[in-house]
């Protein structure tokens, strides 16, 4: 496939998903990239729950059609505390605010995940983000002007703040292997 295509977020938002035996009508997935627009993790929120699931680029390939249905070739897993931490490193784009909800409320993730949406973060607030087919990278930002039009511009590191370290989550360790070493004096 090309990769001048590209898929705005606005296209991710609650579209019906296939996955293997996960099936969601409304699910909304939030590509987390890093600083050079690189995406490690891909979260999805469904409209009708509190679960929160995620899927690694890499390890489920994405088909996303223009319209229709979205589908995974991979698995698809509920959200651990090892998740949660990976991702608060990471930025992500939610225009709708959808972790607001009070449904994830009480879900000690949310306070971590809600300060990795970036929309706010950019010097000029940004209509849609637009990543490549495969949602493996962020490619362009796309700004609204006057009189109903937009401008595209590609992603550049320098477009968003550096990140400082995540809160951590109750318990989490900040690390991606889930250990740590203690000296022994």
């Amino acid at each position: 496939m090309a990769s001048w295509i590209s898929i705005g977020a606005s296209r991710l938002h609650e579209r019906r998903l296939v996955s293997g035996e996960t099936r969601i009508d409304k699910a909304t997935l939030f590509p987390f990239f890093d600083g050079g627009g690189a995406v490690h993790q891909v979260l999805i929120v469904d409209a009708g729950s509190a679960d929160l699931r995620t899927f690694r680029i890499g390890e489920a390939g994405v088909v996303i059609p223009h319209w229709g249905t979205l589908r995974l070739g991979g698995s698809v897993r509920v959200a651990d505390e090892h998740d949660i931490d990976r991702l608060g490193r990471l930025w992500h784009y939610d225009p709708w605010w959808l972790l607001k909800d009070v449904r994830f409320a009480s879900l000690p993730a949310t306070p971590i995940l809600k300060a990795t949406n970036c929309v706010d973060s950019f010097e000029e607030r940004p209509q849609d983000i637009l990543f490549s087919i495969c949602l493996s990278r962020l490619n362009k930002v796309r700004f609204s002007v006057p009189a109903s039009e937009y401008k595209t511009k590609r992603f550049e590191a320098s477009m968003l703040p550096k990140r400082s370290a995540p809160p951590r989550s109750e318990g989490g360790s900040n690390s991606d292997s889930g250990w740590r070493l203690d000296p022994h004096w």
